[in-house]
């Protein structure tokens, strides 16, 4: 549809600015960002891929400062995620694929890191991949939403009986 080109054609000037721009930190809150970077991605990479489902576009929601990072939620056609991007400059970045620990107020978490060229540096926690127990769209968000939520709940800490 038209507004499907329209909204690629937007990505695509978005996502060279974001690569110029935005490589470990994010000053403001990113989840156009993540929501344009992986649009992006999933119009060209995994278009067509069979992990992929088709009733399921990318929606980024939920991005707040949390400690040094910005933390929200990407539901993407393939896979749900939480992301910690940083909010100030990064002295030391991760080689992709490292594992590290992000703590927020239910527990301790574990996070790989992901340089992504049309997004930059951040931290993803895998919540669901593949999609299969996901009825549709608002469902996927809503699993999102509960999850981030669960994330800043201090009573659902883990480490405690």
């Amino acid at each position: 549809s038209d507004a499907h080109k329209i909204l690629y054609s937007l990505v695509n000037i978005f996502s060279m600015r974001v690569f110029m721009v935005a490589t470990t930190h994010f000053v403001q809150n990113p989840e156009t960002i993540f929501q344009m970077g992986f649009a992006k991605i999933a119009a060209t990479r995994m278009k067509g891929l069979p992990i992929c489902r088709t009733d399921i576009h990318v929606k980024a929601l939920g991005f707040r400062p949390w400690r040094d990072y910005w933390v929200g939620a990407v539901v993407t056609p393939w896979a749900i995620f939480t992301v910690a991007a940083h909010r100030r400059p990064v002295t030391t970045m991760l080689q992709a694929g490292q594992e590290t620990t992000v703590i927020m107020p239910a527990g301790e978490f574990s996070f790989l890191a992901v340089r992504e060229p049309l997004i930059g540096y951040y931290l993803s926690c895998s919540l669901m991949s593949p999609l299969t127990t996901i009825k549709d769209q608002r469902t996927a968000e809503a699993f999102a939403a509960t999850c981030l939520t669960h994330f800043f709940n201090p009573t659902a800490n883990r480490s405690t009986p």
